[in-house]
């Protein structure tokens, strides 16, 4: 009755804080409290869902609640004797310390649980208790510890072929390797681990993998295939896990912003702002805010950056993040220089100044708690080993005094002064040995006396060298980021050469045709009038029509050449009005259904509930127009080509798609790079811009643009727009 009492206690105890769950999580709250409560049911029906009750709705949100309902469910499957539910509340109790940095009870917890699937045998439980023990000494910055953990939990999962077992080890060891700065086997387990996500069909796994690539890339400064992998990864995830989504976006922006492509940066920070807002993540928000402030200071829009650098400060300060802190009063310092704003700008130097000696400090701290901690542990083991060793000498004291008590009794008279004298032996010998006790309690003072001092003389040692390698690690990065702008320079030059190279190369073939057109048509017309005749109408038509439609085919070529040069260099207009897109999608497949000469036409199919858009449709006549042309021109004699538009709940997705030649997989990365042209369409003209152009301007409206195609099979290009 009691234990039903306390259950009952321990359930209401948490009613307030299960009133902030929505209607339906209260509903499935409520489920699962009636199974735990009905006494008809089985106990691992009960528990299974006690166990769904504490980790979907308190574990990570509040763990500290987690734990004591955690006590719970130990409790009852130790009354019950369910030996593998016990372990399992070990588990959840180990992971709410963890969560709340009480890396010390959670060891405690794990290794706990660790007893009992080991004696259970349950190897997938053991393998999952060891990625967790490796967590924690990874979050203490343990890494040699982590790894041994992550490594054990690898060798069980291969032994049992658990596939996802192996992929979420496989990228644990990645971040262990990443984090010490071996990039190169970083990125062979996590290449490892996307391979089994990818033939799992994990998408979430796939994604996450594609991040953990993409970072290491970052690290590594190469920028092109960082992109890459953050740009797969969006797509991947495809929203499912909006956090996700979030991180990618700011990555992405935060290279673009190092590539100087500040309003495509701008959009993608945008992006994850906005998500982050809505997840309230603020920290993250707060580094958002921090980089649109940069952004705008770059774009010499000083104001806004205050304005951005100060919402940054604001929401750090009142979560008391000191890392955001810092990065946001080192902004406004600068900004408010910039506007001549003196008294601001030393008043943010000084918050900098302040906030970076905290974080040092605080750094420093953590370290001699670290060794204080050390130190504790090892004179608690000194000290548990000499009381066992007393311990035996007390033992073994007793058991001579019974045995002579024993002989003495048994022949009292006859051995009265011989047990006098062993007595007094005895004495002697317990006498030397309190004084032994004594003096190597006197050595552990003295012994103590001196780990104390050298402990001093070591944590004086180490500030010193903190000092020096923070001198260091600032020395190293002023050099890493001369060499980063010095890299970026050789490569902007590098890709300058490139689009000169390829556009001499271009020019020099797509010019070649119609100037000859041009020349033979004029030797033609020289040679007509030379005879003094008069030229027949029809010929004077078809040699100037041919001369003509050279000059055209020239024309357009320029005219893509100069829109591509307006594009990189941001002088592209950007006017967006409230655009219905039915109608405008309507009118131009019918304008491009009037011109077919093979007598094809597009198809338009809608799908959702119409809404109008926020767009530019001057740049999104351009995008769709060089998608359909490509549609048309690289599906001759297949069926008609298909323009789609989709309106979903969250976005609107215009395709275009054609059942034509399609695009071999291995150039799928270089489709959209300017005068690029896949290698099983060059006997058909073309510049190589039109995509390139397609893509600038989907970006300057503020979308997105991606692509599927299968060689011999045709293409799909969509457009996706935020709602």
């Amino acid at each position: 009755m009691k234990q039903i009492i306390y259950i009952l206690f321990l359930l209401n105890s948490f009613s307030g804080i299960a009133q902030g769950f929505n209607l339906e999580e209260r509903k499935k709250i409520d489920s699962l409290l009636t199974i735990w409560n009905s006494k008809e049911l089985n106990d691992t029906a009960r528990t299974d869902a006690y166990q769904s009750y504490i980790v979907n709705h308190f574990l990570y949100n509040n763990p500290d609640s987690a734990f004591i309902l955690a006590q719970e469910y130990y409790e009852f499957a130790q009354q019950k004797k369910l030996t593998y539910r016990m372990s399992t509340a070990l588990l959840l109790q180990g992971i709410s310390k963890s969560f709340v940095n009480n890396y010390e009870e959670a060891l405690h917890y794990y290794s706990r649980c660790l007893e009992f699937r080991i004696t259970s045998g349950n190897q997938e439980g053991i393998a999952s208790v060891l990625n967790n023990m490796g967590l924690v000494y990874f979050e203490q910055g343990d890494h040699s510890n982590a790894l041994k953990y992550y490594l054990k939990s690898l060798k069980i999962e291969e032994n049992l072929k658990n596939e996802k077992g192996i992929a979420n080890s496989l990228n644990n060891i990645g971040l262990i390797y990443k984090e010490e700065g071996d990039y190169n086997t970083a990125l062979e387990n996590y290449n490892r681990s996307l391979k089994i996500q990818i033939k799992l069909e994990n998408q979430m796994g796939e994604s996450h993998a594609l991040v953990n690539i993409g970072v290491v890339y970052l690290n590594q400064g190469n920028y092109e295939d960082a992109l890459s992998s953050f740009e797969q990864a969006l797509i991947v995830n495809d929203g499912y896990e909006e956090n996700l989504n979030a991180k990618i976006n700011y990555n992405i922006g935060s290279i673009q912003f190092d590539l100087g492509h500040y309003d495509t940066a701008l959009g993608y920070i945008n992006k994850a702002l906005k998500t982050q807002v809505k997840l309230n993540n603020r920290r993250n928000e707060s580094n958002s805010l921090n980089l649109i402030a940069q952004i705008n200071f770059k774009q010499n829009l000083t104001l806004k950056a205050i304005s951005f650098a100060r919402r940054a400060l604001k929401i750090a300060q009142e979560i008391g993040a000191k890392e955001e802190i810092q990065d946001a009063a080192k902004g406004l310092s600068k900004y408010y220089k910039a506007a001549n704003r003196t008294s601001e700008a030393l008043d943010m130097l000084i918050l900098f100044m302040e906030t970076k000696d905290e974080i040092q400090s605080e750094n420093i701290s953590n370290e001699i708690i670290k060794q204080s901690l050390k130190y504790k542990y090892d004179k608690k083991a000194t000290k548990d080993s000499l009381e066992n060793a007393y311990l035996i000498e007390i033992s073994q004291d007793k058991i001579n005094t019974q045995r002579a008590k024993k002989e003495l009794a048994e022949q009292k008279n006859f051995y009265l002064y011989g047990g006098l004298f062993l007595t007094l032996i005895f004495g002697i010998f317990t006498y030397n040995r309190f004084k032994l006790t004594a003096n190597q309690k006197s050595l552990i003072e003295i012994q103590k006396h001196t780990v104390d001092k050298a402990n001093k003389k070591l944590n004086q040692i180490n500030e010193e060298l903190l000092v020096k390698r923070n001198e260091i690690d600032s020395q190293k990065k002023i050099v890493q980021l001369q060499n980063e702008k010095l890299k970026r320079s050789l490569d902007t030059e590098k890709e300058l050469g490139l689009l000169k190279t390829s556009f001499v190369s271009m020019a020099s073939h797509q010019f070649k045709t119609p100037l000859a057109v041009i020349q033979t048509n004029a030797e033609l017309y020289g040679m007509l009038a030379s005879t003094g005749k008069i030229i027949e109408p029809e010929k004077f038509e078809k040699i100037t029509g041919r001369i003509k439609g050279a000059i055209m085919t020239m024309t357009n070529l320029i005219d893509e050449v100069l829109v591509l040069g307006k594009a990189t260099s941001g002088n592209v207009a950007y006017t967006p009005e409230n655009l219905d897109l039915v109608g405008f999608c309507e009118k131009l497949a019918d304008e491009f259904n009037a011109i077919q000469a093979d007598g094809r036409s597009l198809d338009f199919v809608k799908e959702g509930h119409p809404i109008k858009l926020q767009l530019d449709p001057i740049l999104l006549t351009h995008s769709l127009s060089n998608l359909i042309s490509n549609a048309f021109k690289y599906s001759v004699g297949k069926e008609n080509p298909q323009l789609r538009i989709h309106f979903k709940p969250k976005e609107v997705v215009l395709s275009v798609k054609d059942y034509g030649l399609g695009i071999p997989e291995e150039e799928h990365l270089k489709l959209f790079t300017p005068f690029f042209r896949a290698n099983n369409v060059t006997d058909i003209k073309g510049s190589g811009l039109g995509l390139n152009i397609a893509k600038e301007y989907v970006e300057i409206n503020k979308g997105t643009i991606s692509v599927k195609s299968i060689e011999g099979e045709g293409s799909c290009f969509k457009i996706k727009f935020d709602r």
